[in-house]
């Protein structure tokens, strides 16, 4: 089996950092939306709907916008828009309730954008000698920040008052973030 040309690492570590930041976020930001918006699961549900439509729309929307924008610029809107939505939960607070639906097409565009580039950077920078040796390294990091995660957000949640560990992890998410754009 071959070993990873540079191009393969890079990817797979923009990949990685994504995730993580993703997982960091994520595992707990319905838990902290219900508590922003004092149990509102009406309003949790349509943002959930809006994200998922527009994670679709800016997926098939890539196709389009590869005309006109590289690849590299589409994948770093995509972590952008993400690291936006859990940035914007951690400086609006208490007020997040009032902008939840708009966030929701942040997220949705984020999550679009960044599944269309890295498929396609995938198809085109992976060989197949190292496809292996490239998934097994990404399927073995995503199944060990699914199992972590979530145990040590639990842990940073419970360790603060208030919303105060939600913040930390929006703030470790944002970091990862912002290291997978930089190493675009």
């Amino acid at each position: 089996m071959a070993k990873l040309t540079k191009e393969s690492k890079f990817l797979l570590i923009v990949g990685i950092l994504t995730t993580a930041g993703r997982i960091v976020a994520s595992t707990f930001v319905t838990v902290f939306l219900l508590r922003a918006t004092d149990g509102n699961v009406g309003l949790i549900i349509i943002q959930n709907i809006i994200n998922f439509v527009t994670l679709l729309i800016a997926f098939v929307g890539g196709s389009k916008l590869l005309s006109k924008i590289s690849i590299t610029t589409l994948l770093k809107i995509g972590i952008a828009s993400t690291a936006f939505y859990f940035v914007a939960i951690l400086l609006l607070q208490d007020n997040v309730a009032t902008f939840l639906i708009p966030l929701a097409l942040f997220n949705g565009l984020g999550g679009g954008l960044f599944w269309f580039s890295i498929n396609l950077l995938v198809a085109k920078v992976i060989k197949e000698s190292e496809q292996g040796r490239y998934f097994g390294y990404q399927q073995t990091a995503g199944s060990i920040f699914g199992v972590v995660t979530p145990a040590i957000s639990g842990f940073i949640i419970t360790r603060f008052t208030d919303l105060t560990g939600y913040y930390i992890l929006f703030g470790i998410a944002f970091v990862l973030f912002a290291l997978g754009i930089f190493m675009t």
